[in-house]
Formats: C-alpha cells, structure tokens, sequence
C-alpha cells in the first residue's frame, strides 16, 4: 500500500478514535448529571444547614465592631476567617489575590 493510502486510512483512524473518546466523555458527563440530579434531594439539607452556618457566622461578625475590619489590614467588609488564629480577614490578606 502506497505511504499516501497509510497517512489516509491513519488519519481517518485517529478521527474515529478521538470522536469514540468524546462519546463516551459525553456520556460519562451525562451519567454524572443525572446522578447528581437524584442525589439533590439529599443536598437541600445540607444546604439549609450550611445557610443556617452562614447566618450564625454573619451575625456574630455583625455583634462585635472589630469583626467588621480585617484582622490584618484594616479594611472594611472582611469576607473570609483565618481558622488558624480565628480572625476575619479580607481578600488579599487571606492570600486569595
């Protein structure tokens, strides 16, 4: 067979290997939506006690007045906790920027 026919049938080839492979990503994806789907009946509790953490968090940041600014720097609004010394801290402080 002539090297032209071999690079012919080679490409062909890896297409069709590269479209199986997206298929079954597809359907992986798929199966994992629709396991997420049911499983969302049993993520409405914790959500709500996740819910229930965040306000208990936002209140107690709200009943002190040095829980307003960060613990670092200053600044107004912190929006993350510093778990290691249990202070609240902003977004650069906290190392996320």
């Amino acid at each position: 067979m002539p090297d032209a026919h071999r690079g012919y049938y080679a490409e062909k080839e890896a297409k069709k290997k590269k479209k199986k492979k997206e298929e079954e990503e597809r359907r992986r994806w798929e199966d994992k939506m629709h396991r997420s789907s049911k499983a969302s009946g049993s993520k409405s509790a914790a959500n709500s006690e996740n819910d229930r953490n965040m306000a208990q968090l936002r209140e107690f940041q709200a009943g002190v007045a040095e829980n307003k600014l960060c613990f670092d720097c200053g600044q107004k609004g912190p929006t993350y906790i510093n778990m290691t010394v249990g202070s609240f801290v902003c977004t650069k402080c906290s190392g996320m920027l």
